[in-house]
């Protein structure tokens, strides 16, 4: 009778332990407790969840609760080994949005069996490309649970549209959310804006050269003066006459193919790279519209600027026009004058 009443007293006791620890397919962790499995096939030992779980056999779980373990048997099932396999990932919006700039988000609502150790996105600008081998990739590696994070490509085109998915890796594989698309604004084009390197100086407006009815183009200013220097040779005809407008380019052109002399306004502003010119006339008086948006002019009396405008009535090729930055004032002047130049390109 004793014996019986011992047996009782602990297969009741080992009822209500199992009764207080967590089920496998309904795992309830205690605030505060470690989680650990352990397999019957290995003699008992930390089982590390990289090895694949079989249906049928049994394996333990073990929550500890301030400093005391208590173990429940599980027997494995399908819906077992499902809760070991990549994170559950999902891309949310992407968010802000500029012109070449943007924020990726994604989401892991699960971590499935062991924690993430790559997250991240996939992006290109065709729609429907394989994640695993194709589109730009940036990411972060480390040891990450659920919940949100973002992170931000470099060199977007402006606007351009992409298509981009989020991503992330734990040690049974990666998982891949939903592609999204998104695309990168027009940047706001406003006379003293920044801009490819420079200031826009001008838009061009219907009837000027270089005007394209529905887009946006002008002139784009260096950020500040060249230092003072002559305009070219004096006394040789370089036939840079135009003064209009969409003419400084060639007329910088031809001063340099007829003066070779280093250190000359025209070309101290073709050395700032491909595309840039002292302006014409007409385009340097564009400037002097526009100095205060544009900055950095010299608006006293010393602020003389050259133009790429030859004076085609000086018979003895010795001039060439400027503007006198501080009244709008221009004439023709002697091209070995020392006078400032402020370099621009067309866009």
């Amino acid at each position: 009778m004793k014996r019986f009443l011992l047996i009782y007293l602990i297969l009741i006791s080992v009822g209500v332990l199992l009764a207080q620890t967590p089920t496998v397919d309904n795992l309830t962790v205690t605030s505060g407790s470690v989680i650990k499995w352990y397999s019957a096939t290995t003699g008992g030992t930390l089982y590390t969840g990289t090895e694949a779980l079989v249906n049928g056999q049994h394996y333990y779980a073990s929550q500890i609760v301030n400093g005391v373990e208590s173990v429940n048997r599980l027997d494995v099932t399908a819906s077992l080994t499902s809760c070991f396999t990549a994170p559950s990932i999902s891309t949310s919006v992407v968010s802000p949005i500029g012109s070449t700039t943007a924020t990726f988000n994604g989401n892991i609502s699960a971590i499935n069996g062991a924690n993430v150790t790559t997250r991240g996105f996939k992006y290109s600008t065709s729609s429907g490309f394989k994640p695993a081998s194709a589109g730009t990739n940036i990411s972060e590696t480390g040891t990450f649970s659920t919940g949100t994070f973002s992170l931000n490509p470099s060199g977007l085109t402006l606007s351009t549209t992409y298509y981009v998915l989020a991503y992330a890796t734990n040690s049974f594989g990666t998982n891949y959310g939903a592609e999204l698309s998104f695309a990168t604004t027009a940047p706001v084009l406003n006379i003293g804006s920044s801009y490819q390197g420079g200031i826009i100086a001008y838009i061009f407006v219907s009837g000027d050269n270089g005007y394209v009815s529905g887009e946006t183009h002008g002139l784009i200013a260096a950020i500040s003066d060249n230092v003072r220097s002559k305009w070219g040779c004096i006394g040789t005809l370089s036939s840079a006459t135009g003064t209009a407008l969409g003419t400084g380019y060639q007329n910088t052109v031809k001063i340099m193919n007829i003066c070779t002399t280093t250190g000359i306004a025209a070309r101290l502003c073709s050395n700032l790279g491909a595309g840039w010119y002292l302006p014409s006339k007409d385009e340097l008086y564009k400037l002097y519209l526009n100095r205060a948006a544009i900055g950095n002019f010299n608006t006293t009396s010393t602020g003389l600027y050259w133009s790429s405008s030859e004076d085609a009535n000086s018979h003895d090729n010795w001039n060439s026009f400027f503007y006198d930055f501080s009244n709008g004032g221009y004439q023709a002047k002697d091209k070995d004058e020392l006078y400032l130049s402020r370099a621009v390109r067309s866009f």
